[in-house]
């Protein structure tokens, strides 16, 4: 018996790809007197993303926006008000069970307060540090982004409306890459 024949296997594997769930998320990138909240998930779930660092947010409903996603998630899940400001990243991750398109958002609060009702632990880094957390991998993504801003986000600047340089401004379709020299 020498294992099976290779093109069962391969097809097999695309057999389980096609079936994969794959969902849409918003991530809020709180930002608070120049550090960003991160969150620890809980038990349960995808063994993938169980106990991993992440930036809060949620699945989007039928027509919502990316930003609507974020102010009815954070509500919900922490009692916290966020604005989003503008747009840090969108990044797709294939987990072993299922795929994400994750959409990142920069955001402001007016306290630093909330509660935790889902997830185990909280921390407010600095945005280049944040990197030093065991992120779920779809998260891991957009730290590059963020680090980029760093400076902007440090200072405050990447939270103003007009602020240039800071990411994206909006939720249209953009090519546009943020980098450390903007």
């Amino acid at each position: 018996m020498g294992g099976g024949d290779p093109a069962h296997k391969d097809h097999t594997k695309q057999a389980r790809n096609i079936m994969k769930k794959h969902i849409e998320v918003a991530a809020a990138i709180v930002a608070w007197e120049g550090k960003v909240l991160c969150m620890r998930r809980g038990r349960g779930g995808s063994p993938s993303t169980e106990m991993k660092w992440e930036f809060p947010g949620g699945k989007g409903e039928p027509g919502e926006t990316p930003q609507e996603t974020i102010v009815r998630e954070l509500l919900e899940e922490m009692d916290y008000a966020v604005e989003p400001v503008r747009r840090v990243e969108r990044a797709s991750h294939e987990y072993p069970d299922f795929s994400i398109t994750l959409e990142a958002w920069l955001c402001r609060a007016a306290t630093p307060l909330f509660s935790m009702k889902e997830h185990t632990a909280f921390r407010w880094m600095p945005p280049r540090e944040a990197g030093k957390l065991d992120f779920a991998a779809a998260d891991r993504d957009i730290l590059s982004a963020l680090a980029a801003m760093a400076p902007t986000i440090e200072s405050g600047e990447a939270l103003t409306p007009d602020a240039k340089g800071s990411g994206h401004d909006n939720g249209e379709e953009s090519q546009e890459t943020v980098s450390a020299q903007d």
